[in-house]
């Protein structure tokens, strides 16, 4: 690989030796990438000195979630996906500005409880 990208990108590659990997027989020739010093910007101003963001120029559609009220806990996933599917849908169109209002989903841990 580093033979076919060496000269295409600068990077630095150094050589760290042959090295033994799982379910691979023989050791392979490994190389680290130096990439260069990232570039350090400015962290953006705080949204209250910025003031509000700019309208979109389009009609814009807000995608709220959907209250189950099946009773069953099971059928969350179901009202989660209904909404998902929505806003994928919606996002499609380039002529829409598509916000969506998620909610955070329990992890599987507080599900069981």
């Amino acid at each position: 690989m580093r033979d076919q990208v060496r000269d295409r990108l600068d990077l630095a590659f150094e050589d760290l030796g042959e090295q033994r990997v799982k379910n691979i027989a023989r050791p392979l020739r490994v190389y680290r990438i130096r990439v260069p010093a990232p570039v350090i910007v400015a962290p953006a101003p705080d949204a209250a000195i910025m003031g509000p963001l700019p309208l979109p120029d389009k009609p814009s559609v807000a995608v709220l979630p959907f209250t189950n009220m099946s009773g069953d806990p099971e059928q969350e996933f179901f009202s989660d996906g209904i909404a998902v599917d929505i806003i994928t849908a919606l996002s499609r169109y380039p002529s829409l500005f598509v916000i969506a209002a998620t909610r955070p989903s329990p992890t599987k841990a507080s599900r069981s409880t």
